[in-house]
């Protein structure tokens, strides 16, 4: 009697997982806001345009290390965070086709995770960039973190560190691009 309540029991323990409702996805909403940075516009700033935006992980299950945070494609995050490469004085725009006269570019997320650290949470936000539509131009790589205190470990502070790293990653973005700028209207002179 005993053996068959514990085979009960371990039977349910073994189902009610998987009857459970499943877990809601949380919202990968980009924040501006979520920035401790100056975003002064840049020297030499020109017109770009985003030829794409691209999920390039290796692995798509997750975004973190110690809790993966499960959302949704990341591209649409990332798009919102390229827009604000304006308020550095760059237009941007989004034409699938290079734009001439634009530093045209295509942008590949290679990596985007989030981990926890006492009383802190981090979040890291890696690019590839690619000046599309210039022969033998390599990619750049533009990658930084973010990080914040983490009071909770609650997906919506993984999302908050994740926007950190992202608006880290524009803000060198900013920066980086305003080389390719300078050679683009010596180019076109």
């Amino acid at each position: 009697m005993i053996a068959r309540t514990f085979a009960a029991l371990l039977l349910a323990a073994a189902v009610a997982p998987a009857c459970a409702a499943p877990k809601k996805q949380p919202v990968l909403v980009f924040d501006a806001k979520a920035n401790d940075l100056d975003t002064a516009p840049q020297a030499g700033a020109c017109r770009i345009n985003i030829v794409g935006v691209a999920d390039r992980r290796f692995g798509k299950d997750g975004m973190g290390v110690d809790q993966p945070l499960v959302t949704e494609s990341p591209e649409r995050w990332i798009s919102a965070g390229l827009a604000t490469l304006k308020s550095y004085g760059y237009t941007v725009e989004y034409n699938p086709t290079p734009v001439p006269g634009a530093l045209n570019l295509d942008v590949g997320l290679i990596r985007a995770y989030s981990w926890f650290a006492p009383m802190r949470i981090n979040g890291m936000v890696a690019l590839d960039v690619t000046l599309a539509g210039q022969d033998g131009a390599a990619p750049r790589k533009f990658r930084a973190t973010g990080s914040l205190t983490n009071m909770a470990s609650a997906d919506a502070e993984q999302v908050m560190a994740l926007n950190y790293a992202l608006n880290h990653t524009v803000n060198q973005m900013a920066a980086g691009l305003a080389s390719d700028c300078a050679a683009l209207k010596v180019a076109a002179q």
